[in-house]
């Protein structure tokens, strides 16, 4: 097609009537100056408008339009055609030569020229291979052709434009085939009239008003930078601000963002297509550039609250090696509680004896969220379950962890691997992911064997092992490539690797070491920090103020020594660093006399660099850590801030749980923990609220704390556990309603909680308890009482083994164990082998015989037995009346008398005495539903309500 359309965007409109946004078409009242078409004229504005576009022209003999004059197809054709000239189309070129309608004549050139733009627009398709120019265009015709140039040009018919809108009454819509385009004009707001007359012919006016209507709302969707704008605007205001992102909105911020996402790429897709300026272009990357930089910080900000509002917890553990386990945690924690050893327990278990397994290091990861944990001395035996305990860790808020309690099984060390091979400064480094063991093991360097006893450990830290030997060998140190080989060497555990095999390129460094970095300490307000291209030997440094010169310290900051700390002394007296109320001070350096490995020295470098004392005062760190212990019968408070501190007050207030005042004494422990005593102060339940005056404490600058106001709670635990006996476990089994209870009662002997209530915290033979069991408290919250359901015993007594789960908690917080072995308290439960009574009532079988006694078949003294589910409690041969008065016995459907003979000795069955019958005649038995008397062995009352047809 030789239409190529200028790039619009597909839009749905929203509004009865589009609104013209971009538009070539500009209405006048009367430019044209058509001698028929007056100012006053309601086409006016339309016709005067198109014929400025040069889209419609009138008649030139007499500078007339005609508007009354029918329109013909023909014109139709043209006036479509210029449109979508203007926009962009372009003559086919074999106009002249492949006629596209039989009937249109090369000779009338304009209308040749534009029938085959149209026809290959696919705006008219012809009737019969003609078009028929001379034909007077219909209303509904009409209204084709506009969906079709609408389509053509957007991409879009009208009809698609339509279709969200709520469509307009059209009261003649049934007569036409074409429903859906007149229907589009209609809700477009391009036809406004409540007939359309589809069959009738249209006006060159009324041509003019329909066609400038539809060219607003094709005109609508044309791409331009402003509108372009106008979406990336609306895309940002869909973005909620940055500081309004909580941990309750986060999820639905973050969804926010995916949508606009999903909008910006549209954008993007229509920036790429649309006819814009370089300029143009340029503005709108940029301003979605500016809104993605929004969703960045959106989507940060959403993660950080959905971080922070997680619980700290372990997520798991797992071994890596025989030496090592590696503990991954639910959200970032604070390095320093994550690097305490103290706050791991490794344990083995067995009955009644746990070993604990020295934690030697502990090492957070570069993620933040998980530590490699590393035992001392010892590897973790294979198939051995250990109890892990993690607890203590903080988060970067100092929120204490959930306490972990879990376990992990060891697994068959691996044989150790060669992670990787250097070398650094005549020294060559092997790494491992595991500690490893040189003593009988062989290193050669190209052949050339390296003393294993040179090897040392580079670094000692949990999970980084790396080994460095100094290379004694000149050959191992020239440059290119050398090769390594380690035999015989084991890991902790023992086990030996096969031949391991690395390489390491030595260049030939002709490239002098230089200063790359110089920054001001972050710490000390005496100390700046050189960083260096490589690994260098010590520099010189000379530090100047004006003409005074200061001595300077540089010491490695890192074992690569690339980075370096200078440290100023000399700087108190009359050449102090920082003049009196002066905080901030330049000082020029010198740094010289520094080498690398090949002995490059490099260029002295010479510069300036501003320090400043710390302005930041020491601060509570969090509430959260605050301490409470009972010394010597004193109580202790334990503080901890934000750095080291000095006290500069010697007590301070504290109010206890019962609002009397406190004096506390001060002091400092481990560098930054303010400790608190209260002398002979017997320590209460409930929060200690402490008053922490400004001025109490100092850091190493001149920086003193605010006044603050912080707690901590005391909970009164003498002991972490309560003793319990097997004999709190009393089952009975008491007879209520024909059934036995099997009532299960455990007193704990104080006060419990609900934990006591959870079905789920008993067991029986080591599953669940039935369905239908249920569990209160009796007399008091000491002694719980749990019923089973009917008829879970069946048949006979049993024994079961019962148990109590040891997450049950006293009103004190205490937990429960066996007895007063601490060792058994996390793996013990309360337990008791308990025997439980049948409680599963009789049934009555479909098994009724009768019993015939003496030579006539006919009429005879006959007896029935009955037969029931389980073995009855025997009644005897001259049973109670009350037995009788179970059963109801009718003979042909009528009641009548009978007598209970009796049953054998651990029986089932029971004998119905019923005097002379018929044997013709039926005889049924049927138990009453109530006040029933049988009983099996253990009490249960057989079930009622059942009847049985008796057989010979």
């Amino acid at each position: 097609m030789a239409y190529q359309p200028k790039s619009y965007k597909k839009f749905v409109a929203t509004a009865a009537t589009a609104t013209l946004v971009a538009s070539a078409i500009v209405p006048v009242a009367s430019a044209s100056g058509f001698s028929d078409v007056q100012a006053d004229n309601e086409f006016a504005t339309y016709i005067n408008a198109l014929a400025e576009a040069g889209i419609i022209g009138g008649y030139a003999s007499d500078n007339t339009f005609r508007p009354n004059n029918k329109l013909t197809r023909g014109q139709v054709a043209i006036m479509l055609g210029r449109w979508l000239e203007n926009n962009g189309a372009t003559i086919p070129a074999d106009w002249d030569t492949n006629p596209r309608f039989e009937d249109v004549s090369t000779s009338n050139e304009e209308l040749a020229k534009y029938a085959a733009l149209v026809k290959d627009a696919g705006v008219f398709t012809g009737v019969a291979g003609k078009l028929n120019a001379a034909d007077n265009i219909t209303r509904e015709n009409m209204a084709v052709v506009l969906d079709r140039v609408s389509k053509t040009v957007t991409g879009t018919s009208l009809v698609e434009l339509a279709a969200d809108i709520e469509d307009v009454t059209v009261a003649d819509l049934g007569t036409t085939q074409y429903k859906e385009q007149v229907q589009a004009l209609a809700d477009l707001g391009i036809t406004t009239v409540s007939n359309f007359r589809p069959k009738e012919t249209v006006s060159r006016a009324q041509f003019a008003k329909f066609l400038y209507t539809s060219l607003e709302v094709i005109e609508a969707q044309a791409v331009t930078a402003e509108k372009l704008q106008a979406e990336i605007d609306a895309v940002a205001k869909t973005l909620p601000a940055v500081d309004s992102i909580t941990a309750d909105n986060a999820a639905a911020a973050k969804a926010t963002v995916e949508t606009a996402k999903a909008e910006l790429a549209k954008i993007k897709t229509a920036i790429a297509e649309a006819e814009l300026t370089e300029e143009e272009v340029a503005g709108l990357e940029k301003a979605i550039a500016a809104v993605e930089t929004t969703m960045q910080a959106v989507v940060a900000k959403a993660d950080k609250a959905i971080e922070d509002a997680k619980e700290l917890a372990v997520e798991s553990v797992k071994m890596i090696n025989a030496t090592e386990l590696l503990v991954t945690f639910n959200k970032t924690v604070n390095k320093d509680s994550a690097n305490t050893e103290a706050n791991y327990k490794i344990e083995t278990k067995a009955p009644f004896t746990v070993t604990t397994v020295d934690v030697a290091d502990v090492q957070l990861q570069e993620d933040g969220k998980s530590a490699i944990v590393r035992v001392n001395n010892t590897t973790l035996t294979p198939a051995v379950v250990y109890n892990v305990t993690v607890d203590g860790v903080v988060d970067t808020k100092y929120a204490k962890i959930k306490k972990y309690e879990g376990t992990v099984t060891a697994t068959e060390a691996a044989a150790p691997t060669l992670a990787g091979v250097a070398y650094v400064g005549g020294t060559v480094e092997l790494t491992f992911k595991e500690e490893v063991d040189f003593a009988n093991a062989i290193v050669k360097v190209d052949g050339v064997q390296v003393t294993t006893a040179d090897f040392a450990a580079k670094s000692s830290n949990a999970g980084e092992y790396t080994y460095v030997a100094t290379l004694a060998n000149a050959a191992n140190k020239t440059e290119g490539a050398h090769s390594v080989s380690v035999v015989g060497l084991k890991n902790k555990a023992g086990k030996e690797a096969t031949t391991l095999t690395g390489s390491y390129t030595v260049s030939n460094d002709t490239v002098a070491p230089t200063v790359t970095k110089v920054t001001a300490s972050e710490t000390s307000a005496y100390e700046f920090t050189v960083e260096f291209s490589e690994v260098v030997t010590a520099p010189t440094v000379k530090v100047t103020k004006g003409s005074t010169t200061y001595t300077a310290t540089a010491t490695a900051d890192t074992a690569t020594a690339k980075k370096w700390v200078v440290a100023i002394n000399d700087i108190s007296g009359a050449n102090a660093l920082y003049p009196t109320n002066v905080n901030e001070v330049a000082v020029n350096y010198e740094i010289s006399g520094f080498k690398d490995a090949a002995n490059l020295i490099g260029t002295a470098v010479t510069g300036s660099v501003t320090l400043s004392k710390d302005f930041v005062a020491p601060a509570v760190k969090s509430a959260n850590l605050n301490t409470i212990t009972t010394t010597s019968g004193d109580t202790v408070i334990v503080v901890p801030f934000t750095e080291a501190i000095t006290a500069v007050g010697s007590t301070v207030t504290v109010k206890d749980p019962e609002g009397i005042l406190q004096t506390a004494n001060v002091s400092v422990v481990n560098g930054s923990e303010l400790k608190l005593t209260i002398a002979s102060h017997a320590t209460k339940e409930g929060k200690y609220e402490i008053v922490l005056p400004s001025g109490l404490v100092t850091d190493g600058g001149s920086n003193k704390n605010v006044a603050t106001t912080t707690s901590v709670t005391y909970t009164a635990t003498t002991t972490n556990v309560v003793e319990l006996a097997n004999t709190a476990i009393t089952p009975s089994n008491s007879v209520v309603n024909g059934v036995n209870t099997n009532v299960i009662t455990v007193n704990f002997g104080q006060e419990m909680t609900e934990t006591a209530l959870q079905l789920a915290n008993y067991t029986l033979d080591n599953v669940a308890l039935p369905a239908g069991t249920t569990i209160g408290f009796v007399g008091n919250k000491n002694t719980v009482q749990i019923t089973l359901p009917a008829s879970y015993v069946v048949s006979t007594d049993a024994a079961y083994k019962f148990a109590v789960s040891k997450d049950l908690t006293t009103k004190a917080g205490q937990a429960i164990r066996l007895d007063d072995n601490a060792a058994t308290v996390s793996t013990l439960q309360l337990e008791k082998n308990i025997t439980l009574q049948d409680n599963k009532a009789p049934e009555l079988k479909n098994e009724a015989k009768l019993l015939l006694n003496g030579a006539t078949a006919t009429t005879e003294a006959n007896q029935v037995k009955l037969t029931f589910s389980e073995t009855l409690q025997a009644v005897g041969t001259t049973a109670p009346a009350n037995i009788a008065d179970d059963f109801i016995v009718k003979v042909n459907g009528t009641v009548v008398n009978h007598t209970v003979v009796g049953n054998a000795s651990n029986s089932n069955e029971i004998v119905l005495s019923i005097g002379s019958f018929n044997t013709a005649q039926t005889v049924t038995v049927e138990l009453a539903s109530t006040g029933l008397n049988l009983v099996d062995v253990k009490g249960n009352v057989i079930v009622g309500g059942k009847s049985v047809t008796a057989t010979k």
